[in-house]
């Protein structure tokens, strides 16, 4: 053993996927992994850089580390991801190493080029290994496409990932081959924009309905879809196939056609909402979740006012909702009509209580219904609560032992607020 080494994963399912191929690296060149990061040897930042909030989060990690450093003058802090595709004189300073996404090789290269920590970090004792908060080993991700190669005018992705690359169709089978024979239940095909996947004759229609059908036991899910993409052969994938969860996230953004112009969006409001009628009449229990930005450049209250409406006929499921904030290099900044701070939160709020009634509304509907769910985790208040997952990606809290966890159980729910079911145990 060389040292310790810790991964901080911040931002989403894509950085979570590149923080297993970052985990593989540093076994390789022969860290073990702890989640104690203040005992570590080998600090790791997978960094994200589409929210002013989450940099927000990452410079304060930073912060701490430096103080660890004070105590531990021989930990290395390296800083991976989007934000490390930004030029910043601060992470120079802040870092030993800093690596954009997608460069997996450079990463095996400063880490042949690290002396040994002294001490092999014996101080630290008996951590435990490291886990992904969302990865496991019955629970995997799997990259199908990285980068993007649309220009949403707030999106910091075409910066820091790219334009779009396509796996070849026969390594992502082979790869879903060897997940399946290793046990694994649950497998989400990941993409900035998952249903533009191309590669040859195979489109992502015929990918999904692929795997799926070769694959009965594992449950399929994928993530992100963009509306311009969205075919009726995705749809009859979604329809023909039990083991593809009922569970579609389907970025919106903003309910006004003026909005979605000048975000750059290519879909009209009719159009999105063609797509969400023809998934519902083919797939009556998928349950829907959205991304929606308030207060971009331009808009009115009467814009806003549109957002509101769409929620209420749309009646997501959940909803990802921020307040519009300036991302360097994005066209948006060039925009004007800023809006001020204070409506862009005043905005927020009124939509978050919009859409936190209508959670409600519709996790009420589940009251009585079996689920089949996922158990995931042990809940973290009480160690007899499993935390476990619907086929429609709800968390539900049941209790039962730590032995289901990465089992399949039946499960009656109970009782339900804005964001978590709860249930007992019917059976396996």
């Amino acid at each position: 053993m060389i040292g310790r080494a810790s991964i901080l994963t911040y931002g989403c399912q894509m950085n979570e996927a590149d923080s297993s191929d970052i985990a593989v690296a540093l076994r390789d060149a022969g860290y073990s992994l702890t989640a104690s990061w203040e005992a570590a040897d080998l600090v790791v930042m997978n960094t994200c850089a589409i929210r002013e909030k989450a940099e927000d989060r990452i410079k304060g990690t930073l912060g701490q580390l430096r103080a660890v450093r004070a105590r531990r003058p021989w930990l290395v802090v390296g800083v991976m991801g989007c934000m490390a595709a930004q030029s910043s004189e601060y992470l120079e300073q802040e870092a030993d190493f800093v690596i954009p996404p997608v460069q997996a090789a450079r990463l095996r290269e400063v880490l042949a080029g690290l002396p040994p920590p002294p001490g092999l970090g014996e101080e630290a004792g008996d951590l435990p290994p490291l886990q992904m908060e969302q990865e496991t080993d019955f629970k995997r991700y799997l990259p199908i496409i990285r980068g993007c190669n649309y220009r949403c005018t707030f999106c910091v992705v075409p910066n820091t990932r790219g334009p779009e690359a396509n796996e070849p169709a026969e390594l992502l089978l082979a790869e879903t081959e060897r997940m399946s024979e290793a046990g694994v239940l649950e497998i989400t095909l990941l993409g900035q924009t998952v249903n533009a996947y191309q590669h040859g004759d195979w489109d992502f229609a015929r990918l999904l309905d692929t795997m799926a059908r070769r694959h009965p036991h594992v449950a399929f899910r994928f993530l992100t879809s963009h509306p311009r993409d969205f075919t009726p052969q995705v749809i009859e994938a979604m329809a023909s196939n039990a083991n593809v969860m009922p569970y579609l996230h389907l970025p919106l953004q903003s309910g006004s056609d003026s909005v979605l112009r000048r975000m750059k969006r290519l879909y009209t409001m009719a159009q999105y909402e063609s797509i969400v009628s023809a998934v519902r009449d083919a797939v009556p229990d998928v349950a829907l979740s959205t991304d929606v930005i308030c207060g971009f450049p331009g808009e009115t209250e009467e814009d806003f006012q549109l957002t509101l409406d769409a929620m209420r006929r749309l009646r997501y499921d959940s909803a990802f909702m921020f307040y519009y904030s300036e991302r360097p290099g994005t066209p948006a900044v060039k925009l004007g009509e800023k809006v001020p701070i204070a409506a862009r939160k005043e905005r927020l709020a009124r939509l978050i209580e919009l859409q936190k009634s209508i959670q409600l509304e519709v996790n009420q509907r589940e009251v009585d219904r079996e689920q089949r769910c996922l158990v995931e985790r042990v809940s973290k208040r009480d160690p007899e609560i499993m935390l476990a997952r619907t086929p429609g990606n709800k968390s539900l809290l049941l209790r039962a032992p730590q032995a289901t966890i990465g089992s399949w159980q039946r499960v009656q729910v109970q009782r339900a607020d804005s964001f978590t079911l709860y249930g007992e145990r019917v059976g396996a």
